[in-house]
């Protein structure tokens, strides 16, 4: 039985039909209540699921993995195909060489990061929108930059053949075909956050069409972040110059090492860098408000130890405050890790990707299941396959 000022989902139900919201009416039907505040416009939505996912940017940083596993066919190739399933899911540091950073830099690097975006994450919400906006801007500026830089002012250029069906196995796996799905890391990472957005529903307009317009919209055929990726890929490999001189970089980082002779001085190269640094910083913001949105919803169901306080929003800022800051410091913690071993580190990263793709096949199923079986517990939503779907439908 309810308590006082509690409402239970039959009291919900009974509500339909006096709700004119069409956000409203759509959470009334799953039995839940709207208590976050919708400020995410169709283009500011579109900001925040481009600078979660940063494709073309993130691949410079994970770049060692798919040139030491597979070289310039296997990382082109292996693009495509984690493109194509990217796409199939949706729709169901630059410094000088003086400088010897340590690993404990790197994590006092992410506290602060961390700490300046929780308090944007909270006391700042209302701005949250219009600053995903100007980070799709940037987004797509940079890109032209980088660009313009490789292709342009890069001393030299790689052949055809060095660039299509070059193939290094330098992990020493056994097989280029292992070294190949080994280094599909690179554009998985790249890829991966393509369904952040989806966790910032209960904050979006008219979220039903918007959400799944703003994630087909950055990653399928048409996407921003698949063919600005994809472009940049392409360039980097074409301008990669010295391989060998990319991977033993000191930096530790071979995108510093391919900057810097793209653009033909150091001072160019740690530019640009510099640049990209601040996009990963930048993404961190949709990144914390995503995964404590996701950690929110799981604690208002019930599904997390100390629900009932992970599920508080405050009623001024109509933010999961608690949330927030368990997901801030649970990255902290997080990030001690690679003061100890940046190897155990890098384990654990990869381990997250591949268990974060995993997941997807356990709802997946269960939906494809009742869609095939059970096709009237389904009640198809604005955006939906259509033909797609019966074509499927029709062979099985």
């Amino acid at each position: 039985m309810a308590t006082k000022g509690e409402e239970t989902h039959e009291d919900v139900y009974n509500t339909l039909d006096t709700i004119s919201d069409v956000d409203e009416r759509e959470l009334a039907a799953m039995g839940k209540k709207s208590v976050l505040r919708r400020n995410f416009s169709r283009i500011s939505i579109l900001g925040l699921s481009c600078s979660i996912v940063i494709t073309w940017e993130a691949m410079f940083s994970v770049l060692i993995f798919g040139l030491l596993n597979g070289g310039p066919g296997g990382l082109i190739y292996g693009y495509v195909f984690c493109w194509i399933g990217w796409a199939a899911v949706v729709a169901t540091m630059g410094d000088q060489p003086s400088y010897n950073p340590s690993r404990w830099h790197g994590t006092l690097m992410i506290f602060a990061i961390i700490l300046a975006f929780l308090v944007f994450n909270t006391f700042l919400s209302k701005l949250f929108p219009h600053v995903e906006t100007c980070i799709l801007v940037l987004h797509i500026t940079l890109f032209i930059v980088v660009l313009v830089v490789l292709t342009v002012m890069a001393p030299q250029k790689s052949s055809n053949a060095e660039v299509w069906t070059l193939f290094l196995n330098q992990g020493g796996y056994e097989s280029k075909g292992l070294s190949f799905f080994v280094g599909l890391i690179t554009p998985v990472f790249a890829f991966s956050g393509a369904d952040g957005v989806v966790h910032m529903s209960e904050e979006i307009r008219n979220a039903s069409r918007v959400v799944p317009w703003a994630m087909m919209t950055q990653t399928d055929s048409i996407a921003i972040n698949g063919i600005t990726g994809f472009a940049i890929l392409i360039a980097i490999l074409y301008c990669i110059g010295d391989i060998e001189a990319a991977l033993t970089t000191p930096t530790g980082y071979p995108f510093i090492e391919i900057l810097t002779q793209g653009s033909g001085s150091v001072a160019g190269g740690t530019a640009i860098s510099a640049l990209l640094v601040v996009m990963y910083a930048l993404a961190t913001l949709g990144v914390i408000a995503t995964a404590s949105r996701q950690l929110w919803a799981f604690a208002r169901d019930n599904a997390v130890p100390n629900a009932r306080l992970l599920s508080y929003v405050h009623p001024g800022m109509k933010v999961p405050v608690v949330s927030i800051v368990v997901t801030a410091l649970i990255t902290c913690l997080l990030s001690l890790i690679n003061i100890g071993s940046a190897a155990v580190f890098n384990a654990i990263v990869s381990l997250t990707v591949a268990g974060f793709f995993g997941s997807y096949l356990i709802p997946f199923n269960l939906f494809l299941y009742t869609r095939l079986r059970h096709p009237d517990r389904i009640a198809p939503g604005p955006w939906t396959l259509g033909k797609w779907v019966c074509l499927l439908l029709r062979w099985v």
